[in-house]
């Protein structure tokens, strides 16, 4: 397949058909790659599957999607490779260092040890939420309370993230 997105983006939201909620704050969570091919304007996404501790699902991804996935972003894969090649086969992990690590520092920075979340309400153009109804999601995938998830990702930032500086 070859692909030239006119636009592309990354995202952990529940959307579409994605089980509710989709959270890093679950065993297994849902990131979106959607672009747009130059030849359309209608956004295309592909859903890849990860766990708590950032490994990439494949049994719960489907391997066309995952080969998407990697085409798409291959000229960013290819970029890492000259820059350090020992890390490409890290590149996923690398991904989900960047958006567990936004999401729980997120949560950490408003005061939230748990991450609650609320039913979607099917609306014609906005996605409300039922408010009346929170959901909480327990704490032991959340980085900060749980020292095994901590030390996992810690390592990864000081095995990958922080040695691309160097």
């Amino acid at each position: 397949m070859v692909c030239h997105p006119n636009s592309l983006n990354l995202n952990v939201e529940s959307q579409g058909d994605l089980p509710w909620p989709n959270s890093p704050a679950k065993y297994h969570f849902t990131l979106s790659v959607g672009y747009t091919p130059l030849d359309d304007f209608a956004e295309r996404v592909v859903n890849l599957v990860f766990s708590a501790n950032g490994t990439l699902e494949l049994t719960r991804t489907s391997p066309e999607q995952y080969e998407t996935a990697r085409t798409l972003l291959e000229p960013t894969v290819s970029e890492l490779a000259q820059i350090s090649p020992e890390h490409v086969n890290h590149f996923w992990r690398m991904v989900i260092w960047l958006f567990v690590s936004y999401y729980n520092v997120y949560l950490a920075d408003l005061g939230q040890t748990e991450v609650h979340t609320y039913q979607p309400l099917k609306g014609q153009y906005l996605m409300p939420v039922n408010f009346s109804a929170p959901s909480a999601l327990p704490t032991r995938n959340n980085v900060f309370r749980n020292p095994e998830l901590f030390d996992n990702y810690n390592g990864l930032l000081s095995e990958f993230v922080l040695a691309l500086n160097k």
